[in-house]
């Protein structure tokens, strides 16, 4: 039954427009009843860029072009509303299809959905979502090999400064590196950080896969309430996933598992500082490792409705149905190193 429903999704994705069923925080219509913006070239600005789709409210963006749109400078969506990154229109189109070089960054917007693209080697942050955004929705995007020029402050997707009201899902998160170059270069994950503003809150992270993050997979930093659901973290190097500073909410049904087996038992990192956290069915998580004070016996509210699997299921599900699809050479390389 599995089979055939991967094998459906990927007809569907290859011949027509797709609608993924959406769960979580931030659920919102972004610009699916605006306008639609066709992108037709692959120019970094300038009439039918993804720069120029971007530039204004209330735009259904679609894409009639393939290949690499090569950004000089991140795009950035100040004060927008009403938007929707579409990549699941047409996609016969444009398979192949990838922001590189910078990635899309997000001020004071809402009701903005990004789908089904790629944002590779971004110098900074491949997505950047900040300074009280809300009602913000990433699903099936592929964010690979970001913090190229700041690896200290980089990473491959940042939440911070009051945003809240936000869901990541279906998504990779990913470092494709050798071993040498993970450990070096101590890249990272996912953050989602207050920088002392009002905290930000309602995060929900379900079905993702981070791979080869060396830390921050996510590190979540913020007093507020975050839900973290089937995500699949390998091969981490540093710690997995790390919550601190007034933090709360449910781990459900995650998988942690590293290639070092010394850093196993940093899978899972709740701090003292944090709040209370229910902590269910964590493959490779000692939950005797995590402070009493921390735990609560009870589901955190509010929870949003999200369909679950057993932890133990990830490694061999989960990958088949992350990423944008249908995936590129990329991405299947990478769910070849974590299925083998």
């Amino acid at each position: 039954m599995k089979l055939k429903k991967i094998v459906l999704l990927a007809t569907l994705i290859s011949c027509a427009s797709l609608s993924f069923a959406f769960e979580g925080f931030g659920k919102n219509e972004g610009g699916n009843n605006y306008p639609e913006y066709h992108v037709t070239n692959l120019n970094d600005g300038g009439v039918g860029s993804l720069r120029d789709a971007l530039s204004q409210s209330g735009r259904h963006v679609v894409f009639d072009v393939d290949g690499k749109i090569k950004l000089n400078s991140p795009i950035i969506l100040r004060n927008l509303s009403d938007i929707t990154i579409d990549g699941t229109f047409n996609k016969s189109k444009h398979q192949n299809l990838v922001i590189d070089g910078n990635g899309i960054y997000l001020s004071n917007s809402h009701n903005i959905i990004m789908q089904n693209i790629r944002i590779n080697n971004a110098p900074k942050y491949g997505i950047l979502i900040s300074d009280y955004s809300y009602n913000v929705i990433v699903d099936h995007v592929t964010v690979l090999n970001s913090s190229q020029n700041d690896v200290e402050f980089g990473k491959n997707i940042d939440i911070n400064n009051s945003s809240h009201d936000i869901t990541v899902s279906y998504s990779l998160i990913a470092y494709d590196s050798n071993d040498s170059d993970v450990l070096d270069t101590k890249f990272k994950g996912l953050l989602v950080t207050d920088n002392n503003m009002v905290p930000v809150t309602n995060v929900a992270l379900h079905h993702n896969v981070f791979f080869q993050n060396y830390q921050r997979s996510p590190e979540i930093s913020s007093p507020g309430n975050f839900v973290m659901v089937n995500n699949l973290i390998y091969d981490f190097r540093s710690y997995g996933s790390r919550l601190r500073n007034g933090a709360t909410g449910n781990i459900i049904g995650n998988y942690y598992l590293t290639r070092l087996s010394n850093k196993q038992k940093d899978a899972l990192i709740i701090t003292s500082d944090a709040s209370k956290f229910y902590v269910q069915d964590n493959y490779g998580v000692n939950s005797s490792s995590i402070p009493v004070g921390n735990v609560s016996s009870t589901i955190i509210q509010p929870m949003p409705s999200i369909k679950t699997s057993p932890s133990s299921t990830l490694k061999d599900d989960l990958p088949m149905q992350v990423c944008a699809l249908p995936h590129d050479n990329a991405e299947k390389q990478i769910i070849s190193k974590i299925q083998s």
